[in-house]
């Protein structure tokens, strides 16, 4: 803590470095200038996120490296707003993504120059199936607000005519022994609305910040979104065209994908040291 504050108190930007997020990047670039030979590394590979700390990385190679090419996989399913992936001047120099739908959003949306961005083969989701993805209610990571998730699920399974028995209620897997999720969960299971119009389901059900839906819509699965706050947690029409985005209320939102492909492809599959 003290290191921290020592190393950022008359650097500038004081509110902005003086946090966990730069001070792990500050070690993480001490460990790498000093156990790597850089001079002899052609090729700077990374999985990207945009987070502080592959971009400080980066920002390192960039100042002290020049010749060193920093490519990197963003390898995630595209969130409804990847504003972390915004192009700057510490940004990779070529990113490779995994559909057309990422490509046109990054160039439009996010000032990626045409020639540092290309579309790839996926690398993840080697193991998912349908089966994972279909008849599913899929908790959040976040409970931001009960009320507002019940509600408007009792909304939509009138709405649509679902029977809330059919759906297996998936917890994230980061909150398996949660107590508040956990009691989310039985209070769902209390439900008793059988309203739907046959016993085979085709869709599933996701509530709040999630990429996950865009993984069930390349399988050809039809999701309902439950949101907290639709203006950041819901995919728009306007950012993502490769959607049939119908809003069934203000925090209910009807997902079909127009063309599977768009923006992962399960049929191939791509090495990691291809991409140099």
């Amino acid at each position: 803590f003290f290191e921290c504050l020592k190393n950022n108190l008359f650097g500038g930007n004081f509110l902005g470095k003086f946090n966990s997020f730069f001070s792990f990047s500050n070690e993480l670039v001490k460990i790498y200038r000093k156990n790597i030979n850089l001079e002899k590394i052609k090729n700077f590979l990374v999985v990207y996120e945009g987070q502080i700390f592959q971009k400080e990385l980066i920002k390192f190679n960039k100042d002290n490296f020049k010749e060193i090419k920093n490519i990197a996989y963003d390898h995630s399913a595209p969130p409804p707003l990847p504003l972390n992936l915004i192009y700057d001047k510490y940004s990779p120099d070529l990113l490779y993504v995994t559909g057309n739908s990422q490509e046109k959003f990054y160039k439009k949306n996010l000032l990626w120059p045409k020639n540092k961005i290309k579309i790839t083969k996926p690398l993840r989701f080697k193991g998912e199936k349908k089966s994972n993805y279909i008849n599913k209610l899929f908790l959040p990571y976040e409970l931001y607000d009960e009320k507002i998730y019940l509600k408007n699920l009792l909304f939509l399974l009138n709405q649509e005519k679902l029977n809330l028995k059919k759906y297996q209620i998936r917890l994230h897997p980061l909150r398996f022994d949660k107590k508040s999720h956990i009691n989310f969960l039985n209070q769902i299971k209390k439900i008793d609305i059988q309203n739907s119009k046959n016993n085979y389901l085709t869709n599933s059900i996701f509530f709040g910040q999630t990429t996950a839906v865009i993984i069930a819509l390349e399988f050809g699965i039809t999701c309902y979104h439950v949101c907290t706050e639709s203006e950041f947690d819901s995919y728009s029409k306007n950012f993502w065209p490769d959607i049939n985005i119908q809003q069934l209320n203000q925090n209910v939102f009807k997902y079909k994908l127009k063309e599977r492909g768009s923006f992962l492809n399960f049929s191939s599959k791509q090495d990691f040291s291809k991409l140099c």
